[in-house]
């Protein structure tokens, strides 16, 4: 076991994406962030690279987060901190009702 967690262990890849439209406002974004709390407390191994891509009507700036096996915990403090600056984003107007068909 101790080999898989060392050298012989490929690095993990993860990728999350985050519902943030409008319909996450409130108790929902909070869950969310719980969510990713929890995730960031439990056992994360060195050289795990982490992917948040928050997403509403289009996907937002990806935010990528490398667990060093010398500082896993900053990672951790930077995946927080994204958390908190995530905001529930409403649609935009054209996007909020199915179109009239023509003819």
């Amino acid at each position: 076991m101790a080999a898989y967690n060392g050298t012989a262990r490929r690095p993990a890849r993860t990728v999350y994406v985050l519902d943030v439209s409008g319909s996450m406002a409130g108790e929902r974004l909070d869950a969310l962030r719980q969510a990713l709390d929890t995730l960031t407390s439990g056992t994360l191994l060195a050289d795990e690279q982490i992917t948040l891509i928050p997403f509403s009507s289009s996907p937002g700036t990806p935010a990528t987060f490398d667990l060093s096996a010398a500082q896993p915990q900053r990672a951790r403090v930077r995946i927080r901190a994204f958390a908190e600056t995530l905001t529930a984003r409403a649609r935009p107007p054209s996007m909020t009702r199915w179109p009239r068909p023509t003819g």
